[in-house]
């Protein structure tokens, strides 16, 4: 191999024996001897140049940490694995500071608007073309501060709220788009065009209003909505009734459209006393109505006979209007998310996330962007129409109408829950009902972050009860008012009974749990399994347990499942359970197991033994399952059950 240098030409000479660790350079007819470190040095900055400006994927991210943390030098692993000192150096540096090895994505000024924030802000620009930055700024910070103000806004108050649009139905689909699989560079082709009209033809203009357990009568018209029409129409005729009945409370929703807000509009509601609600320019998508249209567009295209002709599409719009169910159009839907793993190795769930749409389509109102690996809250849509899409990742959920689901089975090492519609007040005479479950030979921690429930003597009206187990479990407490509850018991199963009379209503609670990282055990015999077992764990976090049995006896431990993904036979173990013969990681160690091969069975030479899971990276974590029994010699092999399925 040759090298060129400053000003001469130098030539490596090594030794065809692999067993000799030095070289020489012939440099001006002079041999110099080159030692095993320098030699490295050498090969490493000349063989490898081009590997400095190669992108590090996050496995090969993960064998550099895995090697360095086996007490491999940076200087090995570099010339290991052919890749510059300076790379290694600045990704285990960046490992130790924020435990990440991924490259973040951007460049210029960092981000200062959230990827909802963004959706609102792509939203608007298409609406109106000539939008600038200037003006999309104020738009986007009076969409913020209302939906600030009206976050916190309790059902009672969103019932008094009528909201009310527009809408075209045509008989010809309006996406004028047609999906077809043709070559690159054959677009503009006669064959692969269609000629159509730019509205997609004839059809009707329809308003109505919708509010919480009713409607309005559905008014279509062919004509284009004015001033005097929705004045005399849609506020005479059908606005006007419902705040003769619901009273002063009554509040008016309709968008800054030209005829909403002519002068002999605001007129009309002046003199009829109706309070109209504020609402932002270039906001359809924060109306609850537009879910509605969906459903009655997606009505009328399931019908068994499609309308063919205009009299016959008015006919269907009326039927169709009708016959939605009420508890749909005023139901939102209810996610509860009991699984999740999602690590983001890049920045704002660029890597892995879950996507939740309000609407049947990727393109609807952004309602939250998931990742991480803690449970959320249970998540409601605006609307009677949820979409999940999951970009990559593993989760577990249930769904329902909000009204009505609530509750859930969590098995998750941590994770969130709440009363129905948190941080909005709970419904009356609700009842739900949560479990966590640990895996064996863990322990499951329960705290309040929030607790405001109605207060009543003896908490018989709304309360918070907890057991051990099952309802007919150890029984730890049941809590009311507004204090929160403490000196939960951690136990391996929680049963937890939320319940809400007929009267009042509060705030409600928000609870989040883990599982207990350090864990003592003092039994004659007994289990232990990784996290989340039988799924598989891929968190950082340690665990540990302590293990006493009877004095004068020792613990026998084996492993009946091991599946611990490690880098390479030759470089041990990265993630791994270490067994320790004493109370602490102190003691002398019993062995350190990873891999998928069941070792030989362990046995201490005192009364305890200290279990530590140690996972390192989330590519090489996985699950175990052991059985520990007291015994009183050495040299006994313990008949263990097989794995629980």
């Amino acid at each position: 191999m040759q090298i060129t240098g400053n000003h001469q030409m130098a030539r490596i000479v090594r030794h065809n024996d692999e067993s000799v660790r030095e070289g020489y350079i012939r440099n001006g007819g002079k041999e110099v001897k080159l030692f095993t470190s320098s030699l490295k040095a050498f090969q490493c900055n000349n063989r490898i140049v081009m590997a400095q400006r190669k992108h590090l994927d996050d496995f090969l991210c993960g064998r550099i940490i895995g090697r360095l943390e086996c007490g491999r030098t940076q200087l090995e692993v570099s010339e290991e694995l052919g890749i510059a000192q300076s790379v290694i150096s600045r990704l285990w540096q960046r490992f130790q500071d924020d435990g990440n090895v991924s490259r973040c994505y951007s460049t210029g000024r960092p981000r200062v608007t959230t990827p909802n924030e963004d959706r609102y802000l792509a939203v608007t620009a298409k609406r109106n073309r000539r939008s600038t930055a200037s003006d999309l700024s104020p738009q986007l910070s009076s969409a913020t501060a209302w939906s600030r103000e009206h976050a916190l806004w309790t059902p009672q108050q969103w019932s008094c709220v009528m909201f009310s649009d527009e809408s075209r139905f045509s008989l010809q689909s309006d996406s004028r788009r047609t999906f077809i699989w043709r070559a690159p560079g054959t677009r503009y082709h006669q064959e692969n065009t269609i000629e159509r009209h730019r509205y997609g033809g004839a059809g009707w203009l329809v308003w109505g209003g919708i509010i919480l357990g009713s409607r309005t009568d559905l008014h279509v018209q062919s004509v284009t909505m004015t001033g005097h029409i929705y004045r005399d129409v849609i506020l005479e005729q059908h606005v006007r009734l419902f705040r003769g009945a619901m009273g002063a409370e009554f509040l008016f929703m309709d968008d800054n459209a030209r005829p909403h807000r002519a002068n002999i509009v605001d007129e009309c509601l002046q003199s009829e006393d109706i309070t109209r609600m504020d609402w932002l320019a270039y906001s359809p998508d924060l109306n609850p109505i537009e879910h509605v249209w969906d459903m009655l567009g997606r009505r009328i295209a399931d019908r068994q006979l499609p309308p063919t002709c205009l009299p016959e599409l008015r006919r269907a719009l009326l039927a169709e209007w009708c016959n939605i169910p009420q508890d749909q159009i005023g139901e939102r839907v209810n996610l509860i998310i009991t699984h999740l793993f999602m690590p983001d190795s890049g920045r704002n769930c660029s890597s892995a996330s879950l996507i939740i749409y309000d609407g049947d389509q990727p393109d609807s109102p952004l309602n939250q962007q998931i990742c991480g690996t803690r449970s959320p809250p249970p998540i409601l849509s605006r609307g009677s129409i949820m979409h999940v899409v999951l970009t990559r990742g593993v989760f577990r959920a249930t769904y329902g109408p909000a009204s009505t689901h609530c509750g859930g089975a969590y098995k998750s090492p941590e994770g969130t829950f709440g009363s129905p519609g948190y941080p909005n007040n709970y419904d009356m005479d609700t009842e739900c009902v949560w479990t966590i479950e640990a895996a064996v030979g863990n322990r499951v921690h329960l705290a309040f972050e929030t607790f405001n429930l109605e207060d009543s003597d003896y908490c018989n009206k709304d309360y918070v009860e907890i057991h051990e187990e099952s309802e007919s479990g150890k029984f730890i407490g049941r809590y009311c008012g507004s204090r929160l509850p403490s000196n939960l018991t951690d136990a391996p199963k929680l049963w937890i009974k939320f319940r809400s009379d007929d009267i009042d209503t509060q705030r409600g609670f928000l609870a989040h749990f883990e599982l207990k990282r350090e864990v003592i055990l003092n039994a004659q015999e007994g289990e232990i399994a990784s996290p989340g077992y039988p799924d598989l764990y891929h968190g950082r976090e340690e665990f540990r347990w302590t293990v006493y049995v009877p004095f004068g006896m020792r613990v026998s431990v084996q492993f009946t499942e091991i599946a611990i993904t490690n880098i390479s036979p030759e470089s041990g173990c990265v993630s791994q359970v270490q067994i320790f013969d004493g109370m602490d990681d102190q003691a002398p160690s019993l062995g350190a197991f990873c891999g998928y091969q069941l070792p030989e069975p362990v046995i201490s030479t005192g009364s305890v033994i200290y279990i530590k899971f140690e996972p390192k990276f989330y590519h090489y974590t996985g699950k175990f399952y052991l059985k520990w029994i007291a015994t009183s010699e050495s040299g006994i092999v313990v008949d263990l059950p097989q794995t629980p399925q």
